[in-house]
């Protein structure tokens, strides 16, 4: 059977809340009316958890059960467009092949995004509710496609001889992925839903990678010089304002994004020391946030900035510290003589 195990968590039911519904207005007395009930998408097995499955709806107080998918195949849900539409998978069961479907949240208007015969795949939703898919041709070769969630306007995403792999849609819409060149060489590109304004990001010959999207929308992403050096750089998904962020000739990796916009990285010094820093996407305001002769790796940023971090303490030890992305504020959290390993922020 072709189950795609991401789908697929512990009992029977695979749960996914699916807002579909706004939540409505005040009442005639002046009192708020109370939420809209939302909907629970899960799938049902037909023999245990790696049985046949469909695809039903309900309402979170268990009214309003609707099947939503139950042909003979395995059916899995993808998303839900802004607009209400369901997209889901189905898996011709015993097979390789994955078809797209959009459907209304009430079982109507059933429509096919992709089933040509070869394998697609649901990538993602823009905010204009196109659906984004790769398709495999042949087995060996990937190429992106997008759809509107109604079944028109079916337009091919820079197709090529190459492989294409998407990697995120921007705020505003565009879809970056890179193209495959070769064992070493990959490529950065932007391009718009629709198919239109197709837009090289990083296309130097070296390995470029994308790393994350700021909240302004600029794309961060590392090149690889020489083989086994890596810099920082970000540019504007339109392909233009291209600014080195770290370039030193140490290797820099890529750690995290404030909300504010500030990139944090890391230094390999010499071959064995750890630093952290950050730096505004458009390479100004360089910070250190630590640079002792300590070993320090990046855990995560807060919703306020904060950077959290861990410190290696005579090459056994770890200490967990905080600090403000502009370097300020240096507070230890946890730094007894045991170690301390960093598990979430929430």
């Amino acid at each position: 059977m072709n189950f795609d195990t991401a789908n697929i968590k512990a009992g029977f039911l695979f749960l996914s809340m699916l807002v579909l519904a706004a939540c409505g207005g005040g009442g005639g007395d002046g009192g708020a009316a109370p939420p809209a009930l939302q909907t629970v998408a899960f799938l049902r097995f037909d023999s245990g958890q790696f049985g046949q499955s469909d695809l039903f709806l309900v309402k979170e107080d268990g009214s309003g059960l609707v099947p939503l998918a139950t042909s003979s195949d395995n059916e899995a849900f993808a998303g839900v467009t802004a607009g209400g539409r369901v997209i889901f998978r189905r898996s011709v069961v015993g097979g390789t092949q994955n078809d797209l479907y959009s459907i209304r949240p009430d079982g109507s208007d059933l429509q096919p995004l992709a089933t040509t015969g070869d394998d697609e795949v649901f990538l993602s939703l823009t905010a204009g509710g196109r659906v984004i898919f790769r398709r495999s041709v042949g087995g060996t070769q990937f190429d992106l496609y997008s759809v509107n969630a109604d079944g028109t306007g079916l337009v091919p995403l820079a197709p090529s001889a190459d492989s294409e792999f998407f990697h995120s849609v921007t705020p505003g819409g565009r879809v970056i992925f890179h193209r495959e060149g070769g064992d070493t060489q990959t490529d950065l590109y932007s391009i718009n839903a629709d198919g239109t304004d197709l837009q090289p990001l990083a296309t130097t010959g070296d390995h470029e990678v994308f790393q994350s999207l700021t909240p302004a929308g600029r794309v961060i992403f590392s090149r690889r010089v020489g083989g086994t050096q890596n810099d920082l750089y970000s540019v504007n998904a339109d392909g233009t304002d291209l600014q080195p962020l770290a370039t030193t000739g140490d290797d820099e990796a890529y750690a995290g994004v404030t909300a504010g916009g500030r990139v944090i990285f890391s230094r390999l010094v010499d071959g064995t020391q750890n630093d952290l820093y950050s730096i505004n996407t458009d390479g100004t305001g360089l910070v250190a946030l630590t640079t002792n002769l300590n070993d320090e790796v990046f855990r995560s940023v807060t919703a306020a900035g904060r950077v959290i971090f861990s410190r290696l303490v005579g090459g056994t030890q770890f200490d967990l510290y905080s600090i403000n992305a502009d370097g300020t504020g240096l507070v230890p959290l946890a730094t007894a003589t045991d170690n301390e390993s960093f598990e979430g922020v929430f």
